[in-house]
């Protein structure tokens, strides 16, 4: 936006990525909940089985999974080494070391961003689709591009903030 110096325009943007993930957090939870739930009433109750119900959950339940991954990145709450960090003495070492993880958890993730991209498109393509209910593919696929395709966001973001932060130490020293 012109005339944008704060940063505003910015903050939307990522504010709005966090409501949207945590809007589909919640859908999709609820989602797989009430599905799975229909499914364990009607069979062990009723015992009607609800055929084809699996693949109108998986489907919630890839979302689920990558946008909880995202919003894991998001928070930094992703799986880590930290373990090591504790033995190294220096804070230079541990900025370095911190940096290094950034850069090649970053690289991990733009790998996996693209595999996923060319599974989205060969799903579009290829159009496969489900046995019972002809749901194609792209659809639970999707979440997996989308969800690397954030993370990604998020780790290049944190990368960069981690590299601003080293070379701050290192001029400090």
């Amino acid at each position: 936006m012109k005339g944008d110096t704060n940063g505003s325009f910015k903050m939307g943007i990522w504010n709005g990525l966090i409501k949207l993930q945590k809007i589909l957090l919640f859908i999709t939870s609820v989602c797989v909940v009430l599905c799975i739930g229909f499914l364990v009433v009607f069979r062990y109750f009723f015992k009607i089985d609800l055929f084809g119900m699996e693949e109108i959950v998986i489907i919630f339940a890839f979302w689920l999974y990558f946008t909880g991954g995202s919003f894991a990145a998001y928070k930094r709450n992703h799986i880590s080494i930290d373990i090591v960090t504790s033995f190294m003495k220096k804070p230079r070492q541990i900025a370095l070391f911190k940096l290094v993880v950034s850069f090649i958890t970053t690289v991990l993730c733009f790998v996996l961003t693209y595999y996923g991209f060319n599974m989205f498109v060969w799903g579009l393509t290829h159009v496969a689709k489900t046995a019972v209910w002809n749901i194609p593919w792209y659809i639970p696929q999707s979440s997996i591009f989308f969800g690397y395709l954030l993370m990604s966001f998020y780790f290049i973001v944190y990368f960069i903030i981690d590299l601003k932060k080293y070379i701050l130490d290192i001029k400090k020293h």
